[in-house]
This record gives C-alpha cells, structure tokens and sequence, in this order.
C-alpha cells in the first residue's frame, strides 16, 4: 500500500479489473464448451435420422395388418353357442319316441332357457308389481351410478379449496 489514497483506489480497481477479467474468461470457456457439445448433440442427431430415413427407404414396404374385431368374434361364438344348444335341443326331441316325454322335455328346456322377466306375447301383464318395482328401482340405480361417474369432485384435505367449490357448484355448463 502506498501513502497516497488515489493510488490505493487505481491499484483495487485494476485488482478487480484483473479478477473480473478472469471470472469472465472462465465462464467464456464454460459457456463455448456447453455450446461444443450442444451442437455435437444437434449433428449426432441429425446423423440418426439421416441413417433411419435411409434405413426406411431401403425396407421393404408392408401391409397394413388387419383390425381384429373382438366384437364380431363375441358375436359369433355367442351364435356358436346357440346354435350348438338348438342342435342338441333338436337331438333330444327326435330321440324321445314318447310323445308325453317329448312335452315334459320341452317344457324343460323352455323353462332352463327362459329368463325370468320374459312374458309371452298373448299376456303382457303377467309381470307383478314386485318385479316392476325391482326393475325400475334397478334401472335407476344403474342411471345414478352413470351420473356420479360423470360428476368430478376433488378431494379437499386442508378445508377450504375454491377449485372444488367451483366443481361442486351449480354453474352454467350443467
């Protein structure tokens, strides 16, 4: 340190001058290496999809595989099924040769094969009111079930929460 104030103060700025400088060079090399590599990255990748088109072409061009339909397939065993049933229903009928056994026989089958909430055609009202009732109640309950699947309300743990006021709120789109 010398006597002279001035002096101090143009020796601690070029001091500083000197450090900033280097602090400056050494983010000017960290920040050129990180751009090196960024664009290292950049060509590489190029280069992949280069190769890749390149590969593309060269294969050989496939069909489209078909779309499976696990619906027609259902179906379809569905009518296996039925048909099955028909064939043995019909091989039981022609191996009766007694005509009482045939009739029990059939009246067997329609009852195994007949749900309980069906009713011919000759007597509509043959349903009471308790099956009525279970069916209406259970249609209904399958209506409030779809309704609260469709309805969101979020959980609120710390009390109040103006989001799930809002989702729980009557509001003009439904």
């Amino acid at each position: 340190m010398s006597y002279s104030p001035i002096q101090d103060l143009v020796a601690e700025h070029l001091r500083r001058a000197r450090m900033l400088r280097a602090e400056f060079e050494d983010e000017r090399a960290r920040l050129q290496a990180k751009g090196d590599n960024l664009l290292a990255e950049a060509r590489a990748a190029e280069e992949r999809a280069a190769e890749q088109q390149a590969a593309e072409q060269q294969e050989p061009i496939t069909e489209p595989q078909p779309v499976i339909d696990f619906d027609a397939i259902r179906r379809e065993e569905q009518l296996r099924d039925v048909m099955a049933r028909a064939a043995v229903e019909q091989s039981h009928v022609a191996a009766s040769d007694n005509e009482a056994s045939t009739g029990r026989h059939r009246s067997a089958v329609a009852e195994q094969y007949t749900p309980a909430s069906w009713s011919p055609a000759g007597s509509p009202a043959s349903l009471d009111e308790e099956q009525l009732r279970e069916a209406r109640e259970a249609i209904a309950r399958s209506a409030a079930a779809r309704r609260a699947a469709e309805r969101v309300e979020p959980v609120d743990y710390d009390g109040y929460d103006q989001e799930s006021e809002y989702f729980r709120g009557k509001n003009w789109f439904g």
